[in-house]
């Protein structure tokens, strides 16, 4: 009786990933290793064509409500969890790409903030990913989260 209460745990658990802890560092590194990634993101030839896309090639968490400043520039999309100002982005270091379509262009944000760096309060359904990898532009996010609905948006100053 202890075993099957101790599998139904550990089963609810897997449903309920957070973000470093549904997948250990030994399970990410296998997933994201050259030949594993190649096969089961890319069918094993590497062509564009062939990319079966990020919710089925590597993890992610169920939807969910997540809530912070979203900043875009040329060639950036971070997200920063529970800031509510750009100043509060200034100097975290969470990189986390926000994959968002479409991304605010420079044309829609308010009066005062120009076509150089964009900020935005921003409350969302996404998923997280759920292991470290290379996302974004470049690969220099190793944390990515899909926005599947943006509920609410509104620019913020950036000085």
């Amino acid at each position: 009786m202890r075993a099957i209460a101790l599998l139904f745990l550990s089963l609810a658990a897997c449903g309920q990933p957070q973000w470093k802890g549904a997948y250990s560092a030994a399970e990410c590194k296998k997933l994201t290793e050259r030949d594993s990634y190649l096969q089961r993101c890319f069918g094993g030839k590497l062509d564009e064509e062939n990319y079966v896309g990020d919710l089925k090639c590597l993890p992610y968490s169920s939807p969910e409500h997540l809530i912070g400043v979203w900043v875009v520039d040329l060639e950036y999309s971070g997200f920063y969890p529970n800031a509510s100002s750009y100043k509060e982005t200034e100097g975290r270091s969470d990189r986390i790409w926000l994959r968002a379509e479409p991304s605010p262009s420079p044309e829609v944000t308010a009066a005062g903030q120009g076509a150089g760096t964009r900020a935005f309060a921003i409350e969302l359904m996404g998923r997280r990913s759920l292991c470290d990898f290379n996302y974004g532009h470049m690969g220099v996010s190793p944390r990515e989260v899909i926005a599947e609905r943006i509920i609410a948006m509104r620019p913020v100053p950036v000085p």
